[in-house]
C-alpha cells in the first residue's frame, strides 16, 4: 500500500500554532493553492531558524507533502526546511530535511513513515531554515498531505512492537541488578526472551570464570549461529590491477562494458580524438577483439548496452550540436547475437536518439530513462519501454536497401563512413574551442558535449523509422518528462545517472520488487545526490535516500545490483569546482535499508598507494562475483583517456573465521582476569595463548591492545555482550 500514490487519500489539517507572520500572509494561506495570487502564503516576519508552522490531522499515516508555488521565481521560496511529526504533540520525530527548488512547479516529497515502529502523526511541523534570497524571510504558497487515515493496524503493531522493547528492557534490568528469581519468573511468563539458552550457558561459564568450557561451546555450535553478525558488518575490497597483455582495447571513455554468459563485452566509446566502433569479448583473462562482417552500429558514444537471454541490445549516441541539422533524430535499437541485427524500424512513440541515457533489460522488455534528445539540445528524455518480443519483426537486408537508397546524397557529403576528414577537422577544431569555454556540463559515463564533432550518423547503416509500413511502434512511454502525475515524486529525467532493475519476487515480500532504482545524475548543470526507488507496478515513487557522501563537489557514481544490495562505485570531490579526490565503494541493503561503505584495505609497492584513480566516463560492471571497473576520465585538463583494467572482490569474514574471532575474544577477557590477579601469569598466557590466535589484521589489533593493557588497564567490556554479539541466536544481551 506505501508504494502504490492511488491508495494515498487527502488529509485535512487545522492550523495548530506557529512561529511569527508577516502582514497579510497568515498562515491559513497555505489552505489554499493559488499560484496566481501574491498575497496567498505564509509568510514569516524574519528568517532566524526559530521559525515554524504546526498543523493539526486526524490520526494519520502521512506518506507524502507537496508545496505548491507562485508562478514565477520568489526570493522567499523556501530553500531547506526540516519536517516532523508527532503523536502527542510533544516528542516530534524528523521525517524530512529537504528543501524546494527556486521556481513554479508543484513538488511532493516522500516522508519517513518507519522506523522500529510507524509515525503516526496527529501534529506535523515544518520549519524553514533558508530562503533562496539572502536574507530574506519564508514564505509557504499551499501544503497539501496525503497518506493513510485509516491506521489501527499501524497502531497496534507499534503497540506489539513497543510491548516487546518494553518487556525486554525490565527483564536486562532485572537480570543485571541480581533480580535473578523475579527474571525467571517474568521470563517464564514472557514470550520475549533477552538470550537464549547457548548465551545462557555461556553467561554462567563466564561468570564462573571457566572460560575453557566456553571455548568447548563455541567448539560445538552450528556454524549457521554466526550469520547474522556476518550479514551485518561491512563488507571489505582490495584492488588489484589486470596486467596488461599484448591484445587490449585502446584507452577510451563513454564506452558501454557489459557482462553476458560469463564474458564481459565492450563497445565503441570516445579516445580523445574521435568516436570508436571496435567490438571486444574479455573471457578467462583474455581480451579478444570480435570482427563482424556487415553491418554494425558503427562509431558511437554516450550509447547504452544490455544483455538479455544471451543477446546484447544497443541504443543511442551522441551527436554533436553542429551536425544535428542533418540528423534524422530517430532512434536505433540493435540486437547480437553473433552477427548485429536492427531491431527497431518504427520508433513512434518512442524517445528518438537520445544519449546519456540508461537502460535496464527485464524480461522480453527493455526500459530506458533518461538522457538528453539530440533533436533539441535542452530536451530531457522521459520514461519508456520497449518490447523485445520475439515475434516482432528483425528488419533484414532488404528493408535496408531502401533506407540507403534514401540517403545515398547525405552519404556522398559526409563519406561513406560517416565521416569527411576536411569538414570534420574543421568543424571539431573550431566547436571544441568554443564549447570548451561555454559547456559546463560533467563528463558522466560519456563524453562531455565538448567533446566530439562527428558527423550525423556514423552507423554502418542507419534504420529509416519513418514510414509506418515498416510495422508497428513496440515503444510505449511510462511517464513523460514533461508531464508528472500530481501529488506524488516527480521523476524527472537526468543524465550521468545509474539505473537498476530489480525483478519481481527477488527478495520474498520486499516493497521493492518489479522496481526501477536510479541513482544520482546531474539535471541542468544540478548534480542529483540521492537514489530514487520506482515501482513499475504503481508509477510510484516510492522511496529516495541521500548519498551517504559528503559535500558540494562533482560526483560520479556507477550502481550495480547484487544479491540484496545496490553496489554503487563513487568518484568525487569535496569542493564544488574541485577536481575528484576520492574513489569509494558504498552498499545500500535492500533488507536493512541503509548504505554502509565497503572497507578498502590499504595495499602499496615502493611506499606508493596501489587504486584506481578516481574518473569519469567508466564502467562499472560484476561478473561472477568480481566487480571490473574499465577505462574512463582520469583528467579534466586533457582529453587522454586511459584502458586500465582494475578487479576487486566483495568479501566478509568466513564462519571458521568468526569462531576463531570468538575464540579469540574468550581468551582476551581470561587475559583480563588474570591481569587482576596474577601479571607474570596473564603476560606469559598472552605471549602463548593469546599470540598463537593472530592470523589477519583484526586479530593483531586486538592483541596488540591487550599488550599495552599491562601498562594502563583501562580496556572494560562486558565478556557476554563481547562474545555473544557474533551469535545470531543471542538477541539482546
Amino acid at each position: 500500500m506505501l508504494k502504490d500514490r492511488r491508495s494515498y487519500s487527502v488529509i485535512p489539517y487545522e492550523i495548530h500554532s506557529y512561529s511569527t507572520y508577516a502582514s497579510v500572509y497568515v498562515p491559513n494561506n497555505i489552505k489554499k493553492n493559488d499560484p496566481m495570487d501574491p498575497n496567498s502564503r505564509w509568510s514569516t516576519s524574519t528568517n532566524d531558524h526559530l521559525q515554524y508552522i504546526i498543523l493539526k490531522v486526524p490520526p494519520s499515516l502521512v506518506v507524502t507533502i507537496t508545496f505548491g508555488k507562485y508562478n514565477k521565481m520568489h526570493v522567499s521560496n523556501v530553500k531547506k526546511m526540516r519536517i516532523s511529526v508527532s503523536e502527542d504533540g510533544a516528542v516530534y520525530k524528523e521525517v524530512l530535511c529537504g528543501g524546494l527548488k527556486n521556481d513554479s512547479e508543484m513538488e511532493t516529497f516522500n516522508l519517513l513513515v518507519k522506523d522500529e515502529a510507524y509515525h503516526i502523526a496527529q501534529y506535523v511541523k515544518i520549519e524553514p531554515l533558508a530562503a533562496w534570497g539572502v536574507n530574506f524571510s519564508y514564505s509557504l504558497w499551499f501544503v497539501e498531505l496525503r497518506g493513510v487515515m485509516d491506521v489501527e493496524k499501524f497502531i497496534r503493531y507499534n503497540e506489539m512492537i513497543m510491548f516487546g522493547k518494553s518487556m525486554r528492557s525490565c527483564l536486562r534490568f532485572l537480570r543485571d541488578s541480581g533480580f535473578r528469581d523475579v527474571y525467571e519468573i517474568l521470563e517464564k511468563r514472557s514470550s520475549d526472551k533477552i538470550e537464549d539458552e547457548v548465551v545462557k550457558h555461556i553467561r554462567k561459564l563466564l561468570e564462573d570464570h571457566r572460560y575453557e568450557g566456553v571455548e568447548e561451546v563455541l567448539d560445538r555450535l552450528d556454524p549457521c549461529v554466526f550469520q547474522g553478525f556476518i550479514d551485518s558488518s561491512p563488507y571489505t575490497l582490495v584492488w588489484t590491477e589486470i596486467p596488461r597483455a599484448e591484445t587490449w582495447p585502446c584507452e577510451r571513455g563513454g564506452h558501454q562494458m557489459i557482462e553476458m554468459d560469463g564474458c564481459l563485452y565492450v563497445y565503441g566509446g570516445w579516445n580523445g580524438v574521435e568516436e570508436l566502433e571496435d567490438f571486444w569479448r574479455y573471457k578467462d583473462g583474455v581480451w579478444n577483439e570480435i570482427k563482424v562482417d556487415g553491418r554494425t552500429p558503427g562509431k558511437r558514444s554516450c550509447h547504452r548496452m544490455v544483455s538479455s537471454g544471451s543477446k546484447l541490445y544497443l541504443m543511442g549516441k551522441y551527436i554533436p550540436l553542429s551536425s544535428r541539422k542533418v540528423f534524422s533524430g530517430k532512434s536505433d535499437i540493435w540486437a547480437f547475437d553473433g552477427e548485429w541485427k536492427v531491431i527497431n524500424m518504427n520508433d513512434e512513440g518512442g524517445p528518438g536518439n537520445v544519449y546519456d541515457h540508461q537502460m535496464a533489460a527485464a524480461g522480453d522488455k527493455l526500459y530506458v530513462f533518461g538522457g538528453r534528445s539530440t533533436e533539441k539540445e535542452d530536451t530531457y528524455s522521459g520514461l519508456y519501454m520497449f518490447s523485445l518480443d520475439e515475434a516482432s519483426p528483425c528488419y533484414e537486408e532488404d528493408s535496408l536497401k531502401d533506407y540507403r537508397k534514401a540517403n545515398e546524397v547525405g552519404g556522398a557529403a559526409i563519406g561513406i563512413d560517416g565521416r569527411h576528414e576536411t569538414y570534420s577537422r574543421s568543424i571539431r577544431e573550431k566547436d571544441q574551442s568554443l564549447r570548451a569555454i561555454s559547456s559546463g556540463e560533467l563528463s558522466f559515463g560519456t563524453r562531455s558535449l565538448y567533446e566530439s564533432i562527428m558527423d550525423e550518423s556514423n552507423s554502418r547503416y542507419e534504420v529509416s523509422t519513418s514510414s509506418s509500413s515498416l510495422g508497428a511502434s513496440r515503444w510505449t512511454m511510462i511517464r513523460s518528462d514533461m508531464v508528472q502525475p500530481p501529488y506524488t515524486p516527480s521523476l524527472k529525467s537526468r543524465l550521468g545517472h545509474s539505473m537498476v532493475f530489480i525483478p519481481p519476487d527477488y527478495i520474498e515480500g520486499s516493497i521493492y520488487n518489479n522496481s526501477l532504482v536510479i541513482i544520482g545524475g546531474q539535471r541542468n548543470k544540478n548534480p542529483i545526490r540521492e537514489i530514487l526507488f520506482y515501482s513499475l507496478d504503481t508509477d510510484t515513487v516510492f522511496q529516495s535516500e541521500p548519498f551517504p557522501i559528503n559535500g558540494d563537489g562533482k560526483i560520479i557514481q556507477r550502481g550495480i545490483l547484487y544479491q540484496s544490495e545496490i553496489v554503487v562505485l563513487f568518484c568525487y570531490g569535496k569542493e564544488r569546482e574541485g577536481k575528484f579526490e576520492n574513489i569509494d565503494v558504498y552498499t545500500y541493503s535492500l533488507i536493512r535499508r541503509r548504505w554502509s561503505k565497503v572497507v578498502a584495505k590499504a595495499r602499496a609497492e615502493a611506499g606508493v598507494e596501489i587504486g584506481p584513480l578516481p574518473r569519469s566516463a567508466h564502467q562499472f560492471v560484476e561478473m561472477n562475483g568480481w566487480f571490473y571497473l574499465f577505462g574512463g576520465n582520469v583528467s579534466e585538463r586533457t582529453d587522454r583517456r586511459v584502458n586500465d583494467m582494475w578487479v576487486f572482490k566483495l568479501e566478509k569474514k568466513t564462519n571458521k573465521e568468526i569462531r576463531h574471532l570468538s575464540k579469540l575474544l574468550v581468551r582476551k577477557h581470561k587475559y583480563l582476569h588474570l591481569l587482576g590477579i596474577d601479571e607474570e601469569t596473564a603476560v606469559d598466557y598472552l605471549r602463548t595463548s593469546i599470540l598463537s590466535m593472530v592470523v589477519d589484521e583484526d586479530t593483531r589489533e586486538i592483541f596488540e591492545d591487550l599488550c599495552r593493557e599491562v601498562y594502563r588497564r583501562k580496556t572494560f567490556a562486558d565478556p557476554v555482550e563481547d562474545i555473544c554479539r557474533l551469535l545470531t541466536s543471542a538477541k539482546e544481551y
